[in-house]
């Protein structure tokens, strides 16, 4: 219980303050594999609540946010806001002569955000089914925390 509640509160989230790098997602995939997936889908809900990128800040009250009481730290949602437009701006790019060059890059954006890049990328590839394919050849450079994240936003 104790250790949930650390995972859920510091650890996990803590992920979005850090550069984008391989090295500290495995460290916490090398804790997180050990959990069940529905713990594991547990803590990634608890990262997303109570939204987004500018979802999050659409979702406070205005005197919620003059007086400081804000249920994700400001830090979160300034990351999370710039992986969104990272993202959305390689997935603008991508075409089939470039999946290797903009696929590591949309890989790379999604190492300390997993939960805003797959969520783009799923909100993309209802409208484009073309994309299928691409984010396939993609999903080859992502971690192994992202590739559960990933199956977290499908369900």
């Amino acid at each position: 219980s104790d250790t949930l509640a650390i995972l859920s509160t510091f650890l996990v989230p803590s992920l979005s303050l850090f550069p984008s790098d391989t090295a500290l997602p495995a460290e916490l995939w090398s804790v997180l594999e050990k959990l069940p997936y529905s713990i594991r889908y547990k803590l990634y809900s608890s990262w997303r609540h109570p939204g987004l990128e500018k979802g999050t800040l659409r979702s406070l009250l205005p005197s919620a946010i003059r007086s400081g009481n804000i249920s994700k730290p400001l830090g979160i949602i300034e990351s999370e806001i710039e992986t969104g437009i990272a993202a959305r701006y390689v997935l603008k790019r991508i075409s089939k002569e470039n999946i290797a060059e903009k696929g590591r890059q949309l890989a790379k954006t999604s190492h300390n955000n997993p939960l805003v890049v797959f969520t783009d990328i799923l909100s993309k590839i209802e409208s484009y089914d073309n994309l299928i394919l691409m984010m396939v050849d993609t999903f080859e450079f992502v971690t192994k925390l992202g590739l559960d994240v990933m199956g977290y936003c499908l369900l």
